[in-house]
């Protein structure tokens, strides 16, 4: 199954929760655009951490900071 999740900070995780509650998945494969990329890269690290000048699909601008504060800054 492909799944399409809004590029939104309000829905986006809030919609991916909603859809692993109604199936189990082996593997989840998740992407996104580097807008500064011309070749497909793999994250090495994630980083709990957000900070954005544009708006997503909701017109929301989030402020700069660590997204789950009680988490690790970054995930290897």
């Amino acid at each position: 199954d492909i799944m399409v999740l809004p590029v939104s900070f309000g829905q986006g995780f809030a919609e991916l929760e909603k859809i692993l509650e109604s199936k189990s998945y082996t593997k989840i494969f998740l992407l996104g655009q580097a807008g500064d990329r011309d070749k497909i890269c793999f994250e090495r690290v994630g980083l709990n951490w957000i900070e954005t000048q544009k708006p997503d699909e909701d017109g929301f601008i989030p402020f700069q900071g660590l997204i789950e504060p009680q988490e690790c800054p970054a995930f290897f």
